[in-house]
């Protein structure tokens, strides 16, 4: 148990963020906290965790994330542009160094503009860049979520490790 939970990627993002002392914050919609879940549950996690918002409607994504309405209703919730502004909005939110934001539609109906079950958006923001990853996942709501919690590891260990 304890060899493969130091072989999990949840586990090496953290023992990153540690050593290289950068403090992460997220935006989740689709994933419902799922990422922040992972990232707390080792203690001490308040040296690189510096908070998460799940702001699952469209409503608190104006309200709490300040993202523009009139995106919203343009581009949608599930889109390129507004995981990208709720990457940022979560940085500038809880002043970290690095925020992932998530949003997608996991199903089992299509939600704002007929996006395809299983797309997901996953952005980065990093010092004063920002990437968003368009992923498309199959299977059943609970499989797309654990999807998108693991390549949202993913991609952070891989920008983690390359500089």
């Amino acid at each position: 148990m304890i060899e493969k939970e130091r072989k999990s990627v949840d586990y090496l993002v953290i023992n990153e963020l540690k050593k290289q002392s950068l403090t992460i914050s997220l935006a989740e919609s689709c994933t419902g906290g799922k990422i922040a879940s992972l990232m707390t549950r080792k203690s001490g996690a308040s040296s690189y965790f510096k908070g998460s918002l799940v702001c699952y409607s469209k409503g608190s994504k104006v309200n709490i994330l300040n993202i523009s309405k009139d995106l919203i209703e343009s581009k949608g919730s599930v889109s390129k542009e507004v995981a990208r502004e709720m990457a940022i909005s979560a940085k500038l939110l809880f002043n970290s160094n690095i925020a992932i934001s998530v949003t997608g539609n996991a199903g089992p109906t299509r939600g704002d503009l007929k996006k395809k079950i299983g797309t997901v958006f996953i952005g980065i923001a990093k010092y004063s860049k920002v990437m968003v990853h368009k992923f498309s996942f199959s299977g059943d709501r609970d499989k797309i979520i654990k999807n998108a919690v693991e390549q949202s590891f993913k991609l952070i260990y891989s920008d983690l490790i390359k500089e």
